[in-house]
């Protein structure tokens, strides 16, 4: 079961659809260094605290990289793709009440992202070296870590 509450954000044309994904789709991005035989980079999740959202709108980017971490400090900003967003949530949100989830499209982030395994891990994650743009994000969603599904 979800739990979800909407959050308002402006929401982007041209976007990925969620049944497309579903299918395998992704969105080509200029760009976009990977470890994976393409450049096509899906859809990006990204789990903020309910206060680095709040100032990711006033500021109009997002530069925290993960939980009390800011991309000043990291050097990228954490992101996953939607197979691995519950996963994460629980590892590293799990003990809180809500984060936010941010649905990303990769082709408005103006950041160079990277899909990589930096922790020799065997899974590669989506990393994006610079701040999103509040533009390049199409949902914005409060939700239970431990309850997360995309």
């Amino acid at each position: 079961m979800r739990a979800w509450l909407s959050l308002s954000v402006a929401f982007v044309g041209g976007v990925v659809q969620s049944d497309a994904l579903a299918q395998g789709a992704a969105t080509r991005v200029a760009g976009v260094r990977s470890g994976l035989p393409s450049a096509d980079v899906q859809e990006l999740f990204h789990l903020s605290l309910v206060d680095d959202w709040a100032a990711a709108q006033r500021t109009g980017e997002i530069t925290d990289s993960t939980r009390d971490v800011s991309l000043a400090e990291e050097g990228y900003i954490h992101c996953s793709f939607a197979n691995q967003v519950a996963a994460t949530a629980a590892r590293f949100y799990g003990d809180l009440d809500t984060v936010v989830l941010l649905r990303i499209d990769p082709a408005l982030v103006t950041s160079p992202i990277v899909v990589e395994d930096l922790v020799g891990s065997g899974v590669d994650f989506p990393h994006v070296y610079g701040p999103i743009p509040l533009a390049a994000v199409i949902d914005a969603q409060v939700a239970v870590p431990d309850r997360l599904a995309c």
